[in-house]
C-alpha cells in the first residue's frame, strides 16, 4: 500500500518562504548547489524529523528546483514521504549495504544522485562543521570536479529570526514546559526518590497539556545536592531530604523545537546565599529582558544581566543564553558580552541564568524568549520564584 502525507507541521508558504531564504543566501554566496547534512538545518527545510541522524543523510538545495532534495536510509524514507512535505521523488532512498561501509556511504549515494542532476560541478557549499575527518575527505573525492566551498553556518543563521508559524509552536509547548516543571516541584519533598518527580515530569512532556500534544523528548537535568555545582547530569537514586536542593533543566518539543525552562527547589527553608543570589538573578533577568528589543545586542542584553548581578556581589562566568529552536540549542548569536549580533524581531533566545559558582553551589534560572518591540517576550508563565517544598 501506497503511503500518504501525515499532517505537516507548517504550511507549504513557510517551507517556501525558508527555501526561498536558503536561495537568496546561496546566490550572495555564489553558491551553485548547497550540500546539508546538519540534522537541524535539513529539518528545517523539509519537515522530516525521525530519529535517523545517526547515519549519513543529507539534503541538496538547487537554486533552480522548487523544493530540495532529501537522501535518507531505504528504511527511513516511508517517515520521509509521510512526514516531509516534499513530493515523492525528491526523497531519494540509499541501500543497506551503504549503512557502516567504510569505501562508500549515504552521502556518496547523494552525490551520485547529483550527477545525475547535473549538480556535481560548479561550486558547491557543504557542511564541513558538522563532518567527521574521514566523511570531509569522502565528500571531497566524491565532488572531483566541483569547488567545495565551507558553508556550515549559512542555514543555521537563517533559522535565528522566527516566522509566526515557528513562534506559535514554541509558544505551545511552552505550556508543556510549565506543567511538567510544577508536575516536578509538587512532587519534591522529604523522603521523595528523585526518580518521582523525574517520572512526573516526564510524564507531561509525553501526553502534553490541552491540546498540545509534543512529538519529542529530550532528558532533563535534575542536578541535586551535592551536584547543584554542575548542569548537565541526568537524574540518581537520590531520595530527597530536608536541605536537598534540586536544579531542573527540562523543555517540551514539539516538531523538534523546543522551549527551555530552568528553576530551583529547595526542601525545607534555604540558606541566606541561595535566597540573595535568587533575588539578584530575578532582577537581572528582568533587566535582561528590557533590552532585547530590535536594534540592540546581544551584547546589551547579557550586559544588562551582568551588572544588576554584579551590584549584588555576585559573578556569572558562563553566557548569559543562546539561541534555541530545533534540537535545542542552535549554533549562532549568543548572549555573552562582545556579541554584536543585531537583534531582530521573533528571534528566540534561552535566557540561561543558570550560575555554578563553586564546585558544590549551583543555582538554576531561565526564560525562553523572543525579542519584539517593547522587550523580550517570554514563552512561559511558570512563576519566577525559588520553590521551597
Amino acid at each position: 500500500m501506497t503511503l500518504t502525507k501525515g499532517p505537516q507541521a507548517f504550511t507549504r508558504r513557510e517551507y517556501a518562504r525558508r527555501l526561498a531564504a536558503t536561495k537568496a543566501a546561496m546566490e550572495k554566496a555564489g553558491l551553485d548547489a548547497l550540500f546539508i547534512t546538519d540534522h537541524a538545518n535539513l529539518v528545517w527545510l523539509s519537515g522530516f524529523t525521525a530519529e535517523s541522524a545517526y547515519v549519513e543523510q543529507s539534503l541538496v538545495v538547487d537554486p533552480g528546483a522548487d523544493e530540495p532534495l532529501l537522501c535518507v536510509r531505504a528504511m527511513d524514507a516511508p517517515a520521509a514521504i509521510h512526514e516531509s512535505y516534499l513530493d515523492r521523488d525528491k526523497i531519494v532512498a540509499f541501500p543497506e549495504h551503504l549503512v557502516a561501509n567504510p569505501q562508500r556511504n549515504g552521502y556518496d549515494h547523494m552525490v551520485d544522485r547529483m550527477r545525475e542532476c547535473g549538480l556535481s560541478g560548479g561550486r558547491i557549499g557543504v557542511e564541513f562543521g558538522t563532518l567527521s575527518f574521514v566523511a570531509a575527505k569522502q565528500l571531497v573525492q566524491a565532488f572531483e570536479n566541483a569547488e567545495l566551498v565551507d558553508a556550515t553556518s549559512l542555514v543555521t543563521w537563517l533559522r535565528l529570526p522566527k516566522s509566526d508559524e515557528e513562534v506559535a509552536v514554541m509558544e505551545a509547548v511552552g505550556k508543556v514546559s510549565d506543567a511538567a516543571m510544577l508536575a516536578a516541584v509538587d512532587t519534591i519533598g522529604t523522603g521523595v526518590p528523585e526518580s518521582a518527580a523525574v517520572r512526573a515530569a516526564v510524564d507531561v512532556m509525553i501526553g502534553g497539556v490541552d491540546d498540545v500534544k509534543p512529538t519529542h523528548l529530550k532528558q532533563p537535568a535534575f542536578c541535586t545536592t551535592p551536584l547543584t555545582g554542575t548542569s548537565h547530569v541526568a537524574w540518581s537514586d537520590h531520595v530527597y531530604t530536608a536541605g536537598s536542593q534540586i536544579n531542573i533543566e527540562l523543555g517540551a518539543s514539539c516538531h523538534r523545537y523546543y522551549t527551555g525552562l530552568m528553576r530551583t527547589v529547595h526542601v525545607g527553608p534555604p540558606p541566606d546565599r541561595l535566597r540573595r543570589l535568587h533575588d539578584a538573578e530575578s532582577e537581572g533577568l528582568e533587566r535582561a529582558l528590557e533590552e532585547a528589543r530590535p536594534g540592540n545586542r546581544c551584547a546589551d542584553v547579557a550586559n544588562a544581566f551582568h551588572r544588576v548581578l554584579e551590584r549584588h556581589g555576585f559573578q556569572k562566568v558562563s553566557r548569559c543564553g543562546y539561541a534555541i529552536g530545533i534540537n535545542w540549542t542552535e549554533v549562532s548569536a549568543s548572549l555573552k558580552p562582545g556579541d554584536e549580533t543585531i537583534l531582530t524581531e521573533n528571534m528566540s533566545f534561552h535566557l540561561m541564568l543558570g550560575n555554578w559558582l563553586e564546585e558544590d553551589f549551583g543555582y538554576a534560572f531561565s526564560e525562553t524568549f523572543v525579542v519584539a518591540p517593547t522587550g523580550g517576550r517570554t514563552l512561559s508563565t511558570c512563576p519566577r520564584e525559588l520553590f521551597i517544598r
